[in-house]
């Protein structure tokens, strides 16, 4: 199935990170994967969390940024996040932006390049940098992500598709 252009992006930043809570849930192997916090409270960079096959070394935390503008994500807002995300604990072992931003190859390049400068400083982190193209793409492989970010969709429609 193809979800390219099909998905509504969420327009609301709560129902958004609610909604990759869902679609992480999946991508982790966590059921345990949970918002972060409230709004406006100290979230240290991140605001969804789980671990990565449920191991308790394996600490994720995901940042999402929601743009509704066409505004693209900037390599020195990763960088801020990365920054706040680092302070967390247990220490992260992967670490993701979520962004309704289109993919851009900028956005590769900007989490080599992070997790490349904490590798140099003797941290292992994956830094991944997931655009809407992606986001759609793994949305559409999980169903309960995809009735989150799609409620209107029926297996009807997911047929047509």
């Amino acid at each position: 199935m193809t979800t390219q252009s099909v998905i509504p992006i969420p327009a609301d930043e709560a129902i958004f990170e609610q909604n990759i809570a869902i679609l992480f849930r999946s991508i982790l192997g966590d059921p345990n994967v949970k918002r972060v916090a409230k709004r406006g409270k100290v979230q240290k960079g991140i605001d969804v969390v789980g671990k990565r096959d449920r191991d308790p070394a394996q600490a994720v935390g995901i940042q999402c940024k929601l743009r509704t503008t066409g505004r693209k994500l900037t390599e020195d807002e990763a960088r801020a996040e990365l920054e706040k995300a680092l302070d967390f604990r247990p220490k992260l072992t992967e670490f993701f932006i979520a962004t309704t931003a289109e993919d851009d190859v900028t956005y590769d390049e900007i989490a080599a390049k992070l997790s490349q400068e904490q590798a140099a400083q003797g941290r292992t982190i994956d830094v991944q940098i997931w655009g809407w193209t992606t986001l759609q793409d793994r949305i559409g492989e999980d169903q309960k992500a995809l009735d989150a970010f799609y409620p209107d969709s029926s297996p009807l429609t997911r047929r047509l598709e």
